[in-house]
């Protein structure tokens, strides 16, 4: 378990379940995330072009995105089956994110775009492949966001997995997930964001990386 920064008592959960997402849910997990996002780009005069790696059903990425923006929304199976159906007038690319790469995109959609990939990172058996992605990726996008529940917040500090969302594989701490981060040379600027919109606790590892610029401790917006 060292190469992913986790204790080595941890239990992981070898094989997760597919999450179907659900379009129509009053719940929205990390509520904040897209909208911060959005508010940077427009500050910033970023080119206007949000890949959404793990979309799900897109719910977040077609409410909360203004549609002067450009998306690309990437997921697999009955998720990205329902988004073709129901909104084909948008981008999406059907890629089984456990064997995603760099050439899922070509140069065009990624140069001087911003990338979301939320909730997304605990649900993949090889995270090394996603991560492998994002630091190519780091060198044409301005931004890429990733989120993931804090373990030690969420469950406490003697939780040692497997988690008990039968979708995760694994969960880890603000620290080691930063630690994995910066193993591969991503530079994050980590914070928290708010997990669910029912609950104001703020139990979600944000990670910010960019070439550009600094984003201080905790303010991600």
């Amino acid at each position: 378990m060292k190469r992913l920064f986790l204790p080595d008592n941890y239990i992981e959960r070898r094989e997760p379940k597919y999450f179907e997402d659900s379009p129509d849910s009053v719940i929205i997990y990390q509520p904040q995330v897209y909208i911060d996002t959005v508010s940077r780009m427009q500050r910033e005069k970023r080119l206007p072009m949000l890949i959404d790696v793990g979309c799900g059903a897109a719910q977040k990425l077609l409410t909360q995105v203004p549609p002067s923006i450009k998306t690309v929304g990437i997921d697999h199976g009955a998720n990205i089956e329902y988004l073709k159906k129901h909104h084909p007038d948008q981008f999406w690319k059907d890629v089984n994110l456990e064997y995603i790469d760099y050439a899922v995109l070509g140069d065009e959609y990624l140069t001087d775009a911003t990338v979301v990939c939320a909730d997304v990172i605990e649900h993949l058996k090889f995270p090394e492949r996603l991560l492998d992605m994002f630091v190519q990726w780091i060198q044409l996008v301005k931004e890429i966001v990733i989120t993931t529940p804090d373990r030690v917040l969420t469950h406490g500090i003697e939780h040692m997995g497997p988690p008990p969302n039968p979708c995760h594989v694994r969960e880890w701490s603000i620290l080691e997930f930063q630690s994995l981060l910066e193993s591969y040379k991503l530079h994050p600027c980590m914070s928290y964001t708010q997990s669910v919109n029912t609950n104001p606790n703020k139990h979600t590892i944000q990670a910010v990386i960019s070439l550009s610029k600094i984003i201080p401790f905790g303010e991600p917006g």
